[in-house]
């Protein structure tokens, strides 16, 4: 069904198309589908955001979050050690994401850094569609759109009740054709360090990638 259900509604969702990602392996889980947009925007990537984990996407994300910071009170504030604070900065600022002047680090503007402009992610299920709602809702952390794709069936209108509850999207697939009754609530990105995890992949493993190619596995 998955298959069949994206080719009849992803391409008509962006006319530049999407990189799609099945089942990438993120810290809360795989979700079934990810669809990223690339923006138009040419970014330079240095060489050294290769190196970069996880652990340095929390806090450059938690440093958008907060427009700048002293140094060395963000050590307890992300309860790291100062010596790990220390490598992680300095990492950062060699990735050309963060600036460090008089004990202060900013990160670089967010348009010269974050090559995404839409993250879909979509939960398909041939049946339980209260699960596939929560996991679809659970989405949300990292993506801009959080969808839930289901066949068709006649209690649509308690499902899009609650899809529209939580937020999510609702993609009904008839075998032939593809419908959404509910759009998505969308979301402001990177919404998350999930989102730059997968903002990274983007920029760093599928530069060449054509619109609809899909890839399995691990965002970074």
């Amino acid at each position: 069904m998955l298959e069949a259900a994206l080719a009849t509604w992803m391409p008509t969702v962006n006319s530049a198309g999407p990189v799609l990602l099945r089942e990438p392996e993120l810290p809360t889980g795989c979700p079934d589908v990810v669809a990223l947009f690339r923006s138009s925007l040419p970014l330079s990537v240095p060489a050294a955001r290769r190196r970069l984990t996880f652990r340095h996407f929390q806090l450059l994300h938690h440093l958008y979050e907060v427009k700048e910071a002293e140094v060395d009170k963000l050590a307890d504030l992300l309860a790291v050690t100062d010596r790990l604070l220390a490598i992680l900065v300095q990492d950062l600022a060699g990735a050309a994401l963060v600036r460090v002047s008089d004990s202060r680090v900013r990160p670089s503007p967010l348009t010269s850094v974050f090559g995404v402009d839409r993250i879909v992610a979509i939960e398909a299920k041939m049946a339980d569609w209260r699960t596939a709602i929560t996991q679809a809702s659970a989405n949300t952390w990292f993506a801009s759109e959080s969808y839930v794709l289901l066949p068709y069936r006649s209690c649509v209108t308690n499902i899009a009740v609650e899809a529209e509850r939580q937020g999510v999207g609702l993609l009904l697939f008839d075998g032939r054709v593809t419908e959404c009754p509910v759009p998505a609530k969308a979301r402001e990105i990177p919404a998350s360090f999930g989102s730059w995890l997968l903002n990274e992949w983007l920029l760093l493993e599928a530069p060449n990638q054509s619109p609809l190619a899909s890839h399995s596995g691990a965002p970074c």
